[in-house]
């Protein structure tokens, strides 16, 4: 291969490669934007969960219903669920920040990722014309090859196509 050739194969085997990257790249960030998403909502649902508890032990409390020793079960209890409420309201403030980290950062990749699918389409197409053309050039310049051999003598013909294989090619 000449060098316009390995020029060519190493500039497409970057492309690939820069698309694969940024391809990892952002399968990496919508997971990560996912995972997020996910967390946020799972703790969201806690929350609920925490509120309807604290609300029945609430009412519990209120209605002075039980024993002395039930009721201070009960504001413990309380007290505890306000205490985790306010853990998880930190929790989901933090996860609201991170999910809008990572949905910026799962834009931005996708960017990337556009830019290097269109550089490597670039390059292939480039590629895929030149091959063309170069296809086009060997056809032509194999008949005019096969025109000019004729008048050569076969043994000595035999010779030279002996010594062009033996040096791949070029002699």
């Amino acid at each position: 291969m000449d060098d316009r050739g390995e020029a060519w194969t190493t500039g497409l085997r970057a492309e690939q490669s820069a698309a694969e990257s940024a391809r990892a790249q952002h399968e990496m960030m919508v997971r990560a934007h996912h995972e997020t998403a996910r967390d946020l909502q799972d703790a969201e649902l806690e929350l609920k969960s925490i509120e309807s508890k604290k609300i029945d032990y609430e009412y519990k409390l209120k209605s002075g219903k039980g024993s002395w020793k039930e009721l201070e079960q009960f504001q413990q209890e309380v007290d505890a669920l306000g205490r985790h409420r306010n853990l998880l309201d930190e929790r989901i403030l933090t996860l609201m920040e991170q999910l809008e980290v990572r949905r910026k950062a799962e834009q931005e990749s996708k960017a990337g990722l556009e830019n290097a699918e269109a550089a490597l389409a670039t390059k292939e197409t480039a590629f895929k014309t030149d091959s063309r053309t170069l296809a086009g050039q060997i056809k032509t310049l194999t008949a005019a090859r096969e025109e000019r051999v004729k008048p050569i003598a076969a043994p000595l013909l035999k010779r030279y196509e002996a010594i062009r294989t033996s040096k791949q090619g070029v002699g």
